[in-house]
């Protein structure tokens, strides 16, 4: 397959999407180029865990 897959990166709970830039920068000049870092907008961990 000559296409590269789609990488989505995400993350953890005390990160933002901005952690990733060397990471995308290191995977942009390695060819990749669909690269998404999410912003997931956690607030506190009672907002993060199940509700039971």
């Amino acid at each position: 397959m000559a296409d590269k897959p789609a990488i989505v990166l995400v993350h953890g709970f005390w990160g933002g999407a901005a952690h990733w830039s060397k990471v995308i920068t290191e995977l942009h000049r390695r060819g990749h180029d669909r690269l998404h870092a999410v912003e997931n907008p956690l607030t506190s961990l009672a907002d993060a865990s199940p509700r039971t």
